[in-house]
């Protein structure tokens, strides 16, 4: 807890790349099969390592643009006629430039479904596209024709034949892609449950061997960003749910580097929300038992994917378990009081503190004496512990001014 994370960027990219797949029936692999196709043309058209690896990480991010959008999400797997599929390969650019590390592939997102001969609102064409595009490009509606309910040995042929039938890509990665589907192996490598090859060799990103907290900071500012704006009623929710667990962790004697801890986990709390549909997340009114139990798997699989990433263990302990009550009714682990630890705690108190504090369609931000008597209500209910409650209602003008309201 006392030490500075220091954390392999390929691997917190592979774990942010997997929230992106999420749905309310699980997680897919549609980033991770395209980024596997984009590492066998790479290495076919002898890529220098950087180049490669620059390749591999826009796809693993490169539907980033879509995914607050469910409908988006779906459109662009299944509508790639309609010029509205380069929405998203422009707000996934938009997005990518919000931090120097991701800038390099922006550009690559933002060309990723440009058709070689015409036809693109950037106005390029042919050579003009970036070559790691015009392989996104290939690779991303290679991936989007497998089936997953099918063994992929017996549609491999009518997959080949259909993007060799379409003139959308270049005709020098064709030639590649015929020889590439000869081999069992390409296809078997797509659909594999193992894919620790596309991150092997991987510690040097950009120049970066390792990501410090800020740099960690700004991308999980990003993926807050991207889980707020799936829903107009919390926008800028992770945020404040970020500053009010840093600012609780120093109340209770954390130290400056343990509260970033904390904030860092703020930003990030919400990711598994990326599997709650849009129509749940932006209800007016109060969900039904059913889209309650959805809702519920959001933590489950905030802790899943961030516990992907080495070194972020003990947070994703805390994210996954920030909805649990001491009374034992919580979710998704019905923990009872003994199990929720101090981390946990204050995840808890801020999220709570913060969904309280905003306002919301069908009420007002509460007063602070309002938001006092809940928290007390919550404590005398056994579902919330009495000592960081009364330290955050004694100072509760000052936590109340770092919640942004009008979310």
């Amino acid at each position: 807890m006392n030490q500075e994370l220091h954390i392999n960027p390929f691997h917190f990219i592979k774990a942010l790349s997997m929230a992106l797949e999420l749905s309310t029936t699980g997680i897919s692999t549609h980033h991770l099969g395209t980024a596997v196709i984009c590492k066998a043309f790479g290495e076919a058209l002898e890529f220098q390592p950087d180049e490669l690896q620059l390749l591999v990480c826009s796809a693993l991010l490169h539907d980033i643009g879509a995914a607050s959008d469910w409908q988006e999400k779906h459109f662009i797997v299944h509508n790639d006629e309609s010029y509205h599929i380069f929405d998203h390969a422009e707000n996934g650019a938009r997005i990518l430039r919000q931090f120097s590390l991701f800038e390099p592939m922006a550009d690559l997102v933002l060309h990723h479904h440009d058709r070689y001969l015409c036809g693109n609102p950037s106005g390029a064409v042919g050579e003009d596209i970036p070559l790691a595009s015009r392989i996104l490009h290939l690779a991303d509606r290679i991936d989007v024709e497998i089936d997953p309910a099918v063994n992929i040995m017996l549609q491999k042929e009518a997959i080949t034949y259909k993007i060799l039938s379409c003139d959308y890509f270049d005709p020098k990665l064709i030639e590649i892609f015929e020889l590439l589907s000869l081999k069992e192996s390409f296809w078997l490598d797509i659909v594999s449950q193992d894919h620790d090859f596309l991150f092997r060799k991987s510690t040097d990103l950009f120049g970066r061997a390792v990501l410090d907290m800020d740099d960690l900071i700004g991308m999980a500012s990003i993926f807050a960003s991207v889980v707020d704006a799936s829903s107009k009623y919390t926008y800028k929710h992770s945020f404040n749910v970020a500053n009010v667990a840093q600012a609780l962790a120093l109340a209770l004697q954390y130290n400056e580097v343990q509260a970033k801890k904390f904030y860092l986990a703020g930003l990030l709390h919400d990711i598994g929300k990326l599997a709650v549909p849009d129509a749940i997340l932006n209800k007016r009114a109060k969900l039904t038992d059913e889209e309650f139990l959805i809702m519920k798997q959001h933590p489950y699989y905030s802790q899943l994917i961030l516990s992907k990433v080495e070194g972020f263990e003990e947070m994703a302990d805390w994210i996954g378990h920030h909805h649990e009550f001491d009374d034992g009714f919580g979710y998704p682990d019905r923990l009872d009081e003994d199990q929720i630890n101090t981390g946990m705690r204050i995840l808890q108190i801020a999220d709570i503190f913060c969904a309280l504090t905003e306002k919301r369609p069908y009420r007002a931000s509460m007063s602070a004496s309002a938001l006092t008597d809940q928290l007390n209500l919550m404590v005398s209910q056994k579902k919330l512990e009495a000592a960081p409650i009364k330290l955050i209602t004694s100072k509760i003008n000052l936590f109340m001014e770092l919640v942004d309201k009008d979310v």
